[in-house]
């Protein structure tokens, strides 16, 4: 079994509200990483729109929100996460550029 990558940790006070603009600077800081814009259960369990990243073979996540690296099976069941998009680092870099902001870039 391949061991998990390490996440770049974010120094950041604020993490709230941020997941795509942190979810973003993730990846591109490591292209081990992929790019996910998709849903989960907002604070008073309705859906919203989220992002964060995961390994390239879809095993673990890392929820910058908390600065957690998880299960994806954990991360989809806790946060009843669901994901619509993902962009590799490349992909990422020519969306910021092109739209100007770090997502969401399609409707989720």
């Amino acid at each position: 079994m391949t061991p998990t990558p390490e996440p770049p940790r974010l120094r950041v006070r604020k993490r709230i509200t941020r997941c795509y603009e942190l979810s973003w600077m993730v990846v591109m800081d490591s292209p081990a990483w992929v790019l996910v814009h998709g849903t989960c259960r907002g604070p008073t369990g309705e859906q919203i729109g989220h992002a964060w990243v995961e390994t390239l073979d879809g095993q673990h996540v890392y929820e910058t929100m908390t600065d957690r690296v998880m299960c994806a099976g954990e991360h989809a069941d806790y946060f009843a996460a669901l994901a619509v998009h993902r962009y590799l680092q490349r992909q990422a870099a020519e969306q910021v550029v092109k739209s100007g902001h770090y997502g969401p870039w399609a409707a989720a």
